[in-house]
């Protein structure tokens, strides 16, 4: 106790360059969540089913989507998980930790996407259900790289 009466905390307080490794940390988490981002996305859309997608495309006004508006947005949702991760980090394996994670922010994405797709005419269970699969598998492995970067060391 001080002088004052105030409890003093005896948690000792991070040093400065304990705080640039934290910064460090998620800046590369973010780089790599983004990068994950849009390879998984690149892969399944353009790659793996790129026909079936501008099948249920063609039922929307703008059939093929701005690179810069989903560039910026896989970035700033990269950024955003990243950021989110440490939050609720509760220790163990990065891949199970990660996965966790990952799922249920993909879990969580996937339902928005739904919703809103459901909204722009795209009235297909076959899109939707594959479209909301891709968000999970995408998820998890997102999770995991961003598990990954911070190690165990996601609270300090």
């Amino acid at each position: 106790m001080s002088q004052s009466g105030a409890v003093e905390s005896t948690a000792a307080q991070p040093t400065w360059w304990e705080r640039q490794d934290r910064g460090r940390r998620y800046f590369w988490a973010s780089v790599f969540a983004t990068a994950a981002l849009g390879l998984t996305g690149w892969l399944w859309h353009v790659g793996w089913l790129y026909d079936f997608y501008v099948a249920q495309l063609e039922k929307v006004a703008q059939p093929k989507p701005s690179r810069f508006l989903v560039i910026l947005a896989e970035t700033l949702r990269g950024i955003t998980l990243a950021y989110i991760y440490p939050l609720g980090y509760r220790g163990g394996k990065y891949w199970s930790e990660g996965m966790r994670y990952g799922l249920l922010m993909g879990f969580f994405t996937g339902l928005v996407i739904a919703i809103i797709y459901a909204q722009v005419k795209i009235k297909s269970i076959a899109w939707l259900f594959t479209e909301f699969s891709f968000v999970l598998i995408q998820g998890a492995i997102v999770g995991v790289v961003i598990a990954y970067t911070y190690g165990d060391k996601a609270k300090d």
